[in-house]
């Protein structure tokens, strides 16, 4: 057993490897975080919902382009510049149905906010362009899908 000396933050450090040379993957924390604003379009991949906070459900993505997002509290954010390769994330939105597009690229097109005709709330409005080739994958599961439900809905 290692003797006090040795120990650094309850670990041995004699069983640590050296990582010089080594790359951190990760910092901890959440990456930075993208905002919905008319006009705006971005080119990304999503690669997974993240709810480690429930109250608070967002999807991370890989950037594909630059992107300008921020960090930190929203009453106290600063501007972050994520790039080509870098992640982040954005919030889950009910128009954005980005559950559907994991693993694609995508460009994601934010449109004027729309207001639900059942309940008069305004709401963000996207539009999702796939290559060719992705949206004859999502026409083939959408179909599989369809199968399953009463012909009425489908």
């Amino acid at each position: 057993m290692a003797d006090n000396k040795e120990k650094k933050n309850g670990t041995a450090a004699s069983e640590l490897p050296d990582t010089t040379g080594w790359v951190v993957d990760s910092g901890g924390g959440f990456p930075p975080y993208w905002t919905a604003e008319p006009g705006k379009k971005i080119f990304a991949r999503p690669l997974a919902r993240d709810e480690r906070d429930p109250k608070f459900p967002r999807y991370l993505l890989q950037a594909l382009m630059t992107i300008e997002c921020a960090a930190g509290p929203k009453k106290d954010q600063e501007p972050v510049t994520v790039k080509k390769g870098e992640k982040f994330t954005c919030s889950v939105y009910a128009a954005l149905h980005l559950e559907d597009y994991m693993g694609m690229d995508i460009v994601i097109e934010v449109l004027p906010m729309a207001e639900s005709k059942s309940t008069g709330y305004e709401y963000w409005d996207f539009k999702v362009h796939v290559s060719p080739e992705n949206a004859k994958v999502l026409q083939a599961k959408r179909a599989e899908i369809a199968k399953g439900l009463p012909a009425e809905l489908q």
